[in-house]
């Protein structure tokens, strides 16, 4: 399975109310633990267990408490924003000295369980630089940001959403090198316009999901993570 990188170098305002501005998102305690060992055992368990971190704020916390990874049985590098932080593109770009040509991205704050070595495989399969990962949503958990035709997502924008839109970012986008090309900006951005640029070229593919995702983005995200996780979940426990 190709490696996932995890943003998680973000200064998560929306949940100050929880970190109090010091605490990372990824170590918010979330069912009794720190959610990034949810996270992390989730994408073990979906078979992906390369796993890059792209700390910045914070990030020495993330790296004290996961270190190599062993003890929830995957394998964890890093890559540091530093304190300046550089978007989620600028962070993926950032770290591209560091994957293959192509490789998985996920959100630091995002708790997904999909088949993904049948998105892995429409992935390798698929002659776009991109393939996100898309949830028939209808602004069911979240607004639908993505309109989606057969294989390829044709449009995509968190704000303001593209009209007709009925799917969601699920939460898991596969990229490659080429997905950079034409975009040597300097300054920090945002990955979502790289994707957005991609989908109005006709170049993002589509893997459809079928189960919903959780999230600790804001405070009630949280509480429905929580509850997830509690309801016989929890997915904490090392492999044998």
């Amino acid at each position: 399975m190709l490696p996932v990188l995890v943003l998680c170098g973000g200064r998560g305002n929306r949940l100050a109310s929880v970190t109090g501005g010091e605490l990372p998102k990824a170590l918010v305690t979330v069912a009794g633990r720190p959610f990034i060992d949810h996270q992390l055992v989730s994408l073990r368990e979906m078979g992906l267990r390369d796993i890059v971190l792209a700390i910045g704020i914070g990030g020495d916390q993330i790296r004290n408490h996961v270190g190599d990874g062993t003890t929830l049985d995957v394998r964890v590098h890093y890559v540091d924003d530093g304190p300046h932080l550089r978007g989620t593109g600028g962070a993926v770009r950032a770290a591209l000295a560091e994957l293959p040509e192509r490789f998985w991205v996920t959100y630091g704050d995002t708790l997904i369980t999909l088949d993904a070595s049948n998105a892995e495989a429409s992935f390798r399969a698929s002659s776009e630089p991109a393939v996100m990962t898309v949830l028939h949503n209808r602004d069911r958990w979240g607004p639908s940001n993505a309109v989606v035709e057969g294989d390829r997502v044709v449009a995509y924008d968190k704000d303001p959403r593209p009209p007709g839109a009925e799917h969601i970012d699920y939460g898991l986008v596969g990229l490659t090198r080429q997905a950079f090309d034409g975009h040597p900006w300097a300054e920090p951005f945002d990955l979502a316009a790289v994707l957005s640029a991609l989908a109005a070229d006709g170049q993002l593919g589509a893997a459809a999901v079928s189960r919903r995702f959780y999230e600790i983005g804001t405070p009630e995200a949280l509480r429905d993570t929580e509850a997830f996780l509690h309801g016989g979940r929890n997915r904490t426990t090392r492999s044998s």
